[in-house]
């Protein structure tokens, strides 16, 4: 199974654009802010679109964002994810590529990594 995660740390007109495109029940929104104002509008935003949302702890830099996507990932049921900045866009083509790749592969290493891990 496959998961899409958008990291998102400031710009809600970006995370908006996002789901023109990646499928709202196959999608988790990190929230990854220093700013109060931002992770409220981007919680409530979640919420009322019906979209899984997380809310991690940012210390200012993107590594830690990044690193918050890979640790949900890792406990999580998925054995694929695709990690999408906010200022990036999937485009259509993009999310039915990925379909169809983590449809016909088998896990990678990382899944047996993350089945004697935990």
């Amino acid at each position: 199974m496959i998961r899409y995660y958008v990291l998102t740390s400031r710009n809600l007109k970006c995370l908006k654009r996002q789901f023109a495109s990646l499928p709202r029940t196959e999608t988790t929104v990190v929230i990854n802010t220093t700013l109060d104002w931002y992770r409220d509008d981007a919680m409530e935003w979640c919420k009322k679109n019906k979209i899984d949302y997380v809310v991690t702890e940012s210390n200012g830099y993107p590594g830690r964002g990044k690193n918050s996507v890979l640790d949900h990932f890792l406990r999580s049921k998925y054995d694929y994810m695709v990690q999408i900045d906010g200022d990036d866009f999937m485009q259509p083509h993009g999310v039915n590529l990925y379909r169809a790749i983590s449809a016909s592969a088998q896990p990678p290493v990382l899944r047996l990594f993350r089945t004697e891990s935990l």
